[in-house]
């Protein structure tokens, strides 16, 4: 069972891999990100994903139930 919060090495692993809403199965590359961080605040590791016209940061629960990340 996953814990909702990320782990320093789970976090880093996940650096460079690609993102895209789970919504959509044929992504514009618009929709994709990339993992190019994290940031460990108030005890939360949260990933840091930059997309073509933004920056996010997402906690765990909130980059599952919206993102299929592809390693």
């Amino acid at each position: 069972m996953q814990t909702a919060i990320f782990s320093h090495d789970e976090a880093v692993s996940l650096i460079h891999c690609a993102v895209y809403p789970n919504t959509s199965a044929d992504p514009s590359i618009a929709e994709i990100g990339v993992v190019v961080g994290l940031l460990d605040m108030n005890d939360e590791v949260e990933l840091i994903v930059k997309f073509q016209s933004s920056v996010s940061q997402y906690t765990k629960s909130e980059l599952i139930s919206q993102f299929v990340i592809e390693s």
